[in-house]
């Protein structure tokens, strides 16, 4: 009687490793069946076949790389042995920036900047250095009540890298004089260790300087340096000086100015200045900008949102694009501005690439659905969201299409939930998202 117990066990066992296995054969087979298709909105497919558009749409369980060539969409799929800790490629302005895999985090006591790096190819960031940075700059206020000083952007919009290497400028906004810079940062391995021993770090070599004299005494002169951006060799400044949008080109080795591109009636939000006459569009623009190089073609695309009101922007999602072009003779390849109105804002996981080739404006952009009336879905972070793909050439809108996904089927668990005090347990290992979006 108990050997025939021990032959029952050892069957069901075995039905049961057979049930777990064509169970996993067909969860196998069935990896790269999701959906994927390009269905045309506008204009014809044919404006993106002269370029390629990849990206992936991946949780903590798997990833579906996506390749669309030739106006044809191709996906592949791998499943992960084990649950992986997900961290999006997206900047997002006031975290650590993540370049070439090293993330980098600033943080400042009175005028020293520390900038610590952390790699982050690995599941747990390793810190591998730490450097400092000290601009001789003056923060000079007439109102200042306290210590604390305001910065155009979020310090990591000063930092740009260039294969090995790292540079640096202040985000400085009209209240600093003095001279600002651009600094090429040198690394310890001291991390962590620099409030203890006083430890000041390595000397930063100066690539190029430029003074903020011009925020002294004169009211209707002005200069703000918003960022800082690595394209091929070269380092673009991003400024507004005078109301007028400034980008100029520096040799990363020699420091030597390449050139520069100004575009004007460029307007500042929350300026004096931006509700003067002066302005004939009575466009504003918000200083924290994304930023796009195609090291190839040695072109910048930038897009700011704009408005003439904060809740313009906000609601219609108007955006200014520009690209530029890197060399020797600057020159502004494009200006697009646009109100997207094919969905809202995704201030968390929403992606955007641009890039300018062959003549045309590519611009991939993830956007949110607008909520329905009684929406079954109460959090705003799981609407239905969107892969939106456009294409401009001299100004006008070429093509515009959309990739279809089955992405949108992860907030079923969401669906009907009733709104909670502390909101619910969404993870992006569990809820997929896009990343890694290019266009070459």
């Amino acid at each position: 009687m108990k050997k025939l117990k021990n032959h029952a066990v050892l069957v069901a066992l075995i039905a049961a490793i057979a049930v777990i296995g064509i169970m996993s054969g067909s969860i196998y087979a069935k990896k790269d069946q999701g959906t994927f298709y390009l269905k045309d909105l506008q204009g014809s497919r044919q404006a993106i076949e002269d370029a390629v558009i990849s990206g992936e749409l991946k949780d903590g369980s798997h990833r579906t790389s996506f390749r669309i060539e030739k106006g044809q969409v191709k996906t592949s799929t791998v499943l992960f042995e084990q649950m992986q800790q997900q961290t999006p490629k997206r900047f997002i302005p006031g975290n650590a920036k993540i370049m070439n895999g090293i993330e980098y985090d600033i943080s400042n006591t009175g005028p020293l900047f520390e900038i610590v790096a952390r790699d982050r190819r690995n599941t747990i960031p390793i810190p591998i250095g730490t450097a400092t940075v000290n601009p001789p700059v003056h923060y000079n206020r007439a109102d200042q009540k306290d210590n604390s000083v305001t910065y155009t952007n979020a310090l990591e919009y000063g930092l740009a890298k260039i294969g090995d290497n790292v540079y640096f400028t202040l985000p400085t906004t009209t209240h600093y004089i003095g001279e600002n810079g651009i600094y090429e940062l040198k690394f310890s391995d001291n991390w962590g260790y620099r409030g203890i021993t006083g430890d000041t770090g390595l000397k930063p070599r100066t690539v190029a300087t430029f003074s903020l004299d011009k925020n002294k005494d004169n009211p209707n002169s002005s200069i703000e340096i918003l960022g800082l951006e690595a394209v091929g060799s070269s380092l673009a400044l991003i400024t507004v000086e005078d109301n007028q949008l400034i980008t100029r080109a520096y040799d990363s080795i020699s420091g030597k100015q390449l050139g520069e591109t100004i575009v004007p009636h460029f307007y500042l939000a929350g300026r004096d200045r931006a509700s003067s006459f002066n302005n004939p569009s009575g466009d504003t623009y918000y200083e924290n900008y994304e930023a796009f190089s195609d090291h190839d073609q040695n072109t910048l695309n930038l897009s700011f949102s704009r408005s003439s009101s904060a809740e313009d922007a906000v609601a219609n999602n108007n955006k200014t694009m520009f690209s530029f072009h890197l060399s020797s003779e600057m020159k502004l390849n494009e200006t697009i501005k646009e109100s997207f109105a094919d969905g809202e804002e995704d201030n968390f996981s929403g992606m955007l690439a641009m890039s300018y080739r062959n003549d045309k404006l590519y611009v991939v952009k993830t956007m949110r659905s607008k909520p329905k009336d009684e929406s079954q879905l109460q959090y705003d972070i799981v609407l239905p969201k969107r892969f939106m793909i456009y294409v401009y050439q001299a100004s006008t809108l070429l093509y515009k299409g959309e990739l279809m996904t089955d992405l949108n089927d992860d907030n079923i668990r969401a669906m009907n939930l009733s709104p909670l005090p502390g909101g619910f347990g969404y993870s992006q290992s569990e809820y997929r998202y896009y990343d890694n979006l290019k266009i070459e």
